[in-house]
């Protein structure tokens, strides 16, 4: 239950509750499968990656990194 609390306060998942009505902030001890639920729609709506092109964007940037600090 704390992992899910942890992740809701750095997400900031209570303006994200509200769009879903939740409202989980209202709620002064919202149960565990509560927060689990909203941070499975959280989850569920974000944009999907190609973790190929992720990858390969990140060894692009650190090759560019590397050459501009020598």
């Amino acid at each position: 239950m704390v992992a899910l609390w942890r992740y809701w306060r750095q997400v900031n998942l209570v303006s994200f509750s509200n769009i879903l009505d939740c409202y989980v902030d209202a709620i002064p001890n919202p149960t565990k499968e509560r927060l689990a639920d909203v941070v499975q729609r959280h989850f569920i709506s974000q944009k999907q990656m190609d973790e190929l092109q992720v990858i390969l964007g990140f060894v692009q940037a650190a090759k560019r990194l590397k050459i501009v600090c020598k």
